[in-house]
């Protein structure tokens, strides 16, 4: 466990949540916009908007998935720097490796595919069983004291239950429209 400072510890955790609920942004805010998209003007932005909040849930998974991974270099902010006991990654390396791949280097290969068919729901899922232990580890040690903290954390306990929960209600349409 490294010794953070106060203002090195809430900026972590603020980093944290900022990912973390960026890897929400596919899944579920861009559906909010859909309306907006309706317009005939503005239905050509749909896609551009579409691709952006996908690409960004999936920079936020991966950099969250190499946050529950171990490490020695002091430099990444990791789980374990807090002393929360990660499971590690949540994303098998074959699927990190296919991010990479398409979104974080331009190669021919990337131009050649479409969006890929990751389940990013049950990412989001298993991402969740990752933060929602950590968030109360870090409120119920490092943020004991701080009531103002604490309160936030349980917030964002809460948002996070309510955004899984809309979550698998979009993975069921899904489902249940492909079935049809």
């Amino acid at each position: 466990m490294l010794t953070l400072s106060p203002k090195k510890k809430k900026a972590a955790v603020a980093m944290f949540l900022q990912y973390y609920f960026w890897s929400f942004s596919f899944i579920v805010f861009h559906r909010d916009l859909d309306p907006l998209f309706s317009h005939a003007v503005l239905k050509k932005w749909h896609g551009i908007a579409q691709n952006a909040h996908f690409c960004s849930s999936i920079m936020a998974f991966r950099i969250l998935n190499e946050f529950f991974r171990r490490s020695d270099c002091h430099e990444d902010i990791r789980a374990h720097h807090f002393g929360f006991h990660s499971r590690g990654q949540f994303i098998q390396q074959r699927e990190i490796d296919r991010v990479s791949k398409i979104f974080m280097h331009a190669s021919y290969g990337s131009l050649r595919l479409r969006r890929p068919d990751w389940n990013m729901v049950d990412w989001q899922r298993r991402l969740t069983r990752r933060a929602i232990p950590f968030l109360k580890f870090l409120r119920d040690t490092h943020f004991k004291r701080s009531s103002d903290v604490k309160g936030e954390i349980d917030q964002y306990l809460s948002m996070t239950t309510e955004l899984m929960r809309y979550a698998e209600k979009i993975a069921a349409r899904k489902i249940n429209a492909s079935a049809t």
